[in-house]
């Protein structure tokens, strides 16, 4: 159905008495350019939509990543320390068959120890820590 049309003043039909055809033809105009505006803005709420959701699905991926690579280091730094916590108990062990009570090897044992501690599952806790009942 076109909308297009010409009005024309003349004896035979004076352009006052074609003004319900003007304006029947205004309402189809209208109602057409809201039918548009609708459709234009149900498609950008799908769009938005859709963009949402593969924004959440990329977000839903990267915290994956790093809850993978969180628990790889966790595993990573739990084999190091109890790697080294039984080295350092062979070690305290085979000190103390030989009877050594230096002060340099006591200083260098209680550090090693700290640092196996620390450097272990302290740091991979770490982010997950508790602030104290004080804190809160």
């Amino acid at each position: 159905m076109s909308l297009r049309r010409r009005w024309t003043d003349s004896e035979k039909k004076p352009l006052e008495d074609q003004l319900n055809g003007v304006l029947a033809v205004m309402v189809r105009i209208a109602a057409a350019i809201r039918v548009s505006e609708l459709q234009a803005t149900l498609s950008l709420r799908r769009e938005t939509l859709r963009d949402r959701r593969r924004r959440d699905a990329q977000l839903r991926r990267e915290a994956l990543e790093r809850d993978i690579a969180h628990l790889k280091l966790g595993m990573k730094r739990w084999r190091w320390q109890t790697s080294a916590g039984a080295f350092l108990a062979m070690v305290r062990e085979e000190a103390a068959r030989r009877g050594i009570v230096d002060e340099d090897f006591v200083r260098w044992f209680a550090w090693a120890e700290h640092h196996v501690e620390k450097r272990g599952l302290d740091k991979f806790f770490a982010d997950w820590a508790c602030a104290s009942p004080e804190e809160r």
